[in-house]
């Protein structure tokens, strides 16, 4: 599962102004990077502030790679697995 792939220049930029830091890519040398990627990501979705600036973010013409179903997929992932120590 990849959020998103690397990145660089004008979407990149959005993003990081947008939320303060680059989103992260899971790569595929470490086995736990794809759910350390949606627990930074649903971590960033906790803030209602953050949440509005991510939802922004979905209707900029320059992130392509980013749709509104990947904050749907992070959401229920950590709903579901709450318990874990990846999704608090």
């Amino acid at each position: 599962m990849k959020l998103l792939e690397r990145m660089d220049g004008p979407a990149a930029e959005k993003i990081k102004e947008a939320v303060g830091n680059l989103l992260p890519t899971p790569g595929d040398t470490r086995w736990n990077s794809g759910y350390d990627a949606v627990a930074e990501v649903n971590d960033l979705l906790l803030t209602p502030e953050q949440e509005t600036k991510f939802d922004k973010l979905l209707d900029e013409p320059e992130i392509k790679c980013l749709q509104p179903v990947h904050k749907t997929f992070v959401i229920r992932v950590c709903k579901r697995h709450a318990s874990s120590l990846l999704c608090t």
